[in-house]
């Protein structure tokens, strides 16, 4: 058949029959949100075909139907304000690039199949709830922070074995020197030459604290060992380091979320000597942070320096 549109929030989907099913192939408008339907004229949409939302600015949210199989190359890539998916949790065949430059992507939602295996650690909350949230966290960040395409597998997202995949993902980029690739980039040039090392670096280690901060508020199935690891990667780049990045990422990035705020706070990376230097970076920004950290400082710090005082 030829193509025909629907009506979604903010525009029009198109799609056209293909070998008795359907495919989704493009749309028109200032998408907000994409429902994709199960089925049109009786026929199930099994495919989202190449390109078909690529570059949608406006698309927020997206509801994959649980019939599709297949996601063509670049599908909903370059959509600058894409937040979260919902794929069915089944094997589907992805293109090359699907989610590519989605910066904004924070969440790729699974629906979970009966018996499903968990995974749960002392540090997770016991309920499904929980599991699924930080496991749509995780697979955001694959795609995203690790470029690591192959984790993209909703079939399989939040098992044991999956987990582990995801941790030597991000180790792979945790241990990898942070001035590995700037020869490479500055030779082929792969990047704006405009950078510079110093630069390169920074974004490095900016990257590395965004996994760590990430996978220390995702702790599913993290093991004892790699979460001390991590905590020290945080601590030994808050404010007043050598390399301040994680702070960066928490102020520059999460400035209005109090949950980085509290792990950062929990993990002991705002002291007396870096507090004023704190303070100082937020200028007239982010409020309720900056309250919450001096009401911290005032009810936190001073205490346990009082208590540490006296086991001496």
């Amino acid at each position: 058949m030829r193509e025909q549109e629907f009506e979604t929030k903010g525009g029009f989907i198109t799609c056209r029959e293909k070998e008795g099913h359907i495919e989704i192939t493009g749309y028109r408008g200032q998408i907000l949100e994409a429902v994709l339907p199960e089925t049109i004229d009786g026929k199930c949409v099994t495919e989202i075909g190449k390109k078909a939302f690529l570059g949608c600015k406006a698309l927020r949210r997206v509801c994959v139907p649980d019939h599709c199989v297949r996601i063509g190359e670049w599908a909903f890539a370059n959509c600058s304000n894409l937040e979260m998916v919902s794929l069915p949790c089944r094997k589907i065949a992805f293109g090359q690039g699907v989610f590519k430059d989605d910066k904004a992507l924070r969440n790729i939602y699974t629906t979970e199949a009966e018996g499903f295996d968990t995974v749960r650690s002392s540090d997770t909350a016991s309920d499904a709830s929980s599991h699924a949230a930080q496991t749509a966290a995780l697979l955001a960040a694959a795609v995203g922070s690790m470029d690591a395409a192959y984790l993209l597998a909703p079939e399989d997202a939040g098992t044991k074995e999956w987990i582990e995949k995801w941790d030597l993902a991000m180790g792979a980029v945790l241990y990898e020197a942070d001035e590995e690739g700037y020869q490479k980039m500055v030779l082929c040039g792969e990047e704006d030459l405009s950078i510079n090392y110093d630069d390169f670096i920074s974004q490095k280690r900016r990257k590395k604290a965004r996994l760590c901060l990430l996978r220390l508020l995702n702790p599913l199935g993290l093991s004892k060992e790699r979460k001390a690891e991590l905590e020290g990667y945080v601590k030994e780049h808050t404010k007043g380091c050598e390399s301040e990045a994680a702070w960066e990422v928490i102020l520059g990035e999460h400035g209005d979320d109090k949950v980085y705020f509290e792990l950062f706070t929990s993990l002991g990376c705002v002291t007396e000597e870096n507090f004023e230097g704190i303070l100082a970076d937020f200028g007239e920004r982010h409020a309720p942070m900056k309250s919450y950290l001096m009401e911290f400082h005032e009810a936190g710090i001073r205490t346990h320096d009082f208590f540490d005082s006296l086991s001496l």
